[in-house]
């Protein structure tokens, strides 16, 4: 790829990103040949035309990977070509800048004196690169489920158990119950489904939260449990968490400056 080439393909990304906008039927060209008055024929770096009404619109972009100010003389060169190719609009395209007299020449003749490059620090000036959310996570640790007997409702052949006895336990599948003999506003079928309806409380305060039941049971080590009460004893631990929402990468976006309007954006490609 010859120097100055992928710059020009750059262009053509962007100008066929903004002239989709409005004419997304629009095909914008590179490295187009032609010719002019005289016969003689003008190589274009980025071209495209459309027609209104019967009228032929078209527009021509040079475009230069300077590392310096565009001089007067190079928008000069770039008029001549416009001026003998004839009803054809200019735009000239660089990374930089352009000196003094090069943006005076460009605007006395109707030239769109345009800086475009990916966008650096200072561009994002009055637009958002990133957003941060800060929040904090919490979670409860240190579970210890804990169920209260029925004692009127066991049978007392298989197993002797005092009324509010508390027994502690490691896992249940399932709390088997009518919703009405639940704590008022809860519903749930297992463990799990109690525990996430656990209020929060302090960081490292050792809390304790139950639901009470009528003819409930719970099914545990191959038994089946009248339950009065669930009691889970449980702390929380807290964690700073940050969520960073990010502009796209830099190479997918173009900052955009018309030199003569002061005009600047920054697009998506």
């Amino acid at each position: 790829m010859k120097p100055g080439t992928e710059y020009e393909l750059y262009i053509k990304q962007v100008y066929q990103m903004l002239v989709a906008i409005d004419l997304p039927e629009c095909k914008v060209q590179h490295n187009v040949i032609l010719k002019g008055r005289g016969g003689i024929e003008h190589q274009i770096d980025v071209y495209w035309e459309f027609s209104v009404a019967g009228i032929l619109h078209r527009t021509a972009v040079e475009c230069k990977d300077y590392n310096r100010n565009v001089s007067k003389e190079k928008i000069a060169a770039f008029r001549a070509v416009l001026d003998d190719i004839g009803g054809i609009r200019g735009i000239y395209a660089t990374k930089i800048g352009y000196q003094s007299g090069a943006k005076e020449f460009a605007k006395q003749n109707n030239i769109d004196a345009m800086v475009i490059r990916p966008p650096e620090g200072d561009d994002w000036e009055g637009w958002i690169k990133e957003v941060r959310f800060r929040f904090i996570v919490s979670s409860f640790v240190d579970i210890k489920p804990k169920v209260i007997i029925d004692a009127d409702r066991i049978d007392k052949k298989i197993l002797t158990v005092s009324n509010g006895e508390k027994t502690n336990i490691k896992s249940a599948n399932m709390v088997r119950l009518s919703y009405s003999s639940m704590t008022p506003d809860i519903q749930a079928v297992t463990m799990q489904d109690l525990m996430n309806r656990m209020p929060c409380c302090n960081e490292g305060v050792i809390t304790t939260y139950g639901y009470d039941f009528k003819d409930g049971f719970i099914d545990y080590e191959e038994r089946c449990w009248p339950i009065k009460r669930i009691e889970f004893e449980y702390t929380m631990a807290c964690s700073n968490q940050e969520l960073v929402i990010k502009a796209p990468n830099d190479e997918l976006l173009a900052y955009v400056k018309n030199i003569l309007t002061d005009n600047a954006k920054i697009i998506k490609i």
